[in-house]
């Protein structure tokens, strides 16, 4: 064996669990993108000298290593190697999980009307706050950053939950007040 950046029998002990894929009701341009490039890494798994990986696909060395790399990469969901699924064009390959996360707007959409009907005295904080109404604040132009961290203040006063809006959403919901 010559000298490869990667353990040829590790990668022949990972191509055996890769799922094979369908290309077909791909186009013929896809088609032969993906085939070329799976034809590269097959080859230098089985130990092809890199002239005639690039000689029969068109690909150097430094891209089926790339290929590779892509190809043994987990996949955060399905906790295995995304195999020749990573050879698919534009298909992106990321070993970051996803995240969940608490957004002001997707499921919280139209809970700062409702907190503002329910807390009156919160509308009207807000509201002298922003315009400087001297029995509130003597700032005159408030940023929306210290109008945010009033309007928490003024949250936890009127002894808003933890599980209830804003406090529930990551940003406790800072992005509100960024629109003002």
């Amino acid at each position: 064996m010559r000298n490869k950046k990667y353990n040829l029998l590790e990668l022949q002990s990972y191509k055996e669990n890769w799922v094979p894929i369908k290309t077909d009701l791909w186009s013929q341009d896809k088609r032969n993108t993906y085939e070329k490039r799976k034809r590269a890494v097959d080859m230098y798994i089985d130990d092809y000298p890199a002239k005639t990986i690039f000689s029969e696909t068109g690909i150097n060395h430094d891209k089926v290593a790339k290929l590779i790399a892509r190809c043994i990469k987990i996949d955060p969901i399905t906790s295995k190697q995304y195999g020749y699924a990573a050879l698919i064009p534009n298909r992106k390959v990321s070993t970051k999980a996803p995240t969940e996360y608490k957004s002001s707007t997707a499921k919280t959409k139209g809970s700062f009307r409702a907190l503002l009907l329910k807390y009156p005295s919160l509308e009207l904080f807000i509201r002298d706050s922003y315009f400087g109404n001297s029995n509130i604040s003597l700032e005159k132009n408030v940023l929306p950053s210290t109008l945010h961290k009033k309007f928490l203040e003024k949250c936890k006063k009127l002894k808003i939950q933890d599980y209830e809006y804003p406090f529930n959403t990551n940003d406790n919901a800072q992005r509100t007040f960024m629109h003002i």
